[in-house]
């Protein structure tokens, strides 16, 4: 590690930020340098037993946020150009005598350390938020709870909504043409319904959750609703490919098969999913309740 601008001990008033140089350091007698050594060693480095993971099966401590350190090679790397070897060997061994530990795991002041309390709250909160269904999203929102919007994270996941949304709708237009053929009375999307039936459900959620994301406050659970209709297509899209698959492979080869799913949905299939991954997770941010 790099030498510290400064250096403290248990000697100093360190508690107003005094400390000393490292010229300082240098002119001090071997007892006072020792003391500086353990005290910034101690600081950096702890015993694994605090805080490092101990897995049996996986050999013993799991090291996730660096290490293991030697006492050593690590008081070196730091006091090497300031205090001579002898003494930095003298003040490895006082340490690791004391101690009883060989190997160290990253302490309070190391680069290495895990993350602050806050970095580590985030990640959890971003992984609540991925495991997060949209059905669960749509339960929320139903039972009255009401969404937040506005931060800097929820408007950076509406933007990636909104572009995947921009990529559905050039996949659609270039699917089927938007012809009025089902007529505005037609039954319900279901798994026999046609592909231009699917489009046109495809089409119509994604126009509603557009509208909706350009507004200040958009209706949440318009739009949780619109992305289930989506969800559904994706299914109902999932399924015929599967039947296509078996259909053709059983008459005419897997490569036949293959080449026909890709002519039902290649277009617009993966922006159909993509879509709905990037709506959901917005969903899910604004409906967060920590």
């Amino acid at each position: 590690m790099p030498a510290k601008t400064r250096y403290f001990s248990d000697m100093d008033d360190h508690l107003n930020g005094r400390g000393i140089t490292p010229s300082q350091l240098k002119r001090l007698s071997r007892e006072r340098q020792n003391a500086y050594m353990r005290y910034w060693f101690e600081r950096n480095f702890e015993d694994p037993a605090h805080e490092t993971p101990y897995e049996s099966r996986e050999g013993g401590y799991q090291y996730l946020w660096g290490g293991p350190y030697d006492a050593l090679e690590e008081l070196e790397a730091e006091f090497g150009s300031i205090i001579r070897f002898e003494r930095i060997e003298e003040a490895a061994k006082n340490i690791e005598d004391e101690d009883g530990i060989l190997e160290w795991a990253p302490g309070l002041d190391h680069s290495d350390k895990k993350p602050p309390a806050d970095e580590w709250e985030e990640e959890i909160l971003d992984e609540k938020l991925k495991r997060k269904s949209l059905d669960d999203i749509l339960i929320d929102l139903k039972s009255g709870i009401t969404p937040k919007y506005g931060d800097d994270a929820e408007l950076q996941l509406r933007q990636t909504a909104i572009e995947k949304l921009v990529h559905l709708k050039q996949a659609l237009a270039a699917s089927t043409p938007s012809h009025g053929a089902i007529g505005h009375n037609r039954p319900p999307f279901d798994e026999e319904a046609s592909e231009e039936a699917a489009v046109h459900e495809a089409r119509e959620a994604q126009e509603t959750i557009s509208a909706e994301l350009t507004k200040q406050e958009p209706n949440a659970l318009q739009v949780a609703e619109a992305t289930s209709r989506l969800q559904k297509v994706s299914n109902w899209l999932g399924n015929k490919a599967d039947k296509a698959v078996d259909h053709f492979v059983e008459a005419f080869g897997k490569a036949a098969g293959t080449a026909i799913v890709g002519g039902l949905a290649a277009v617009y299939f993966p922006s159909i999913s993509e879509a709905v991954q990037a709506v959901t997770e917005w969903l899910a941010h604004i409906t967060a309740k920590f």
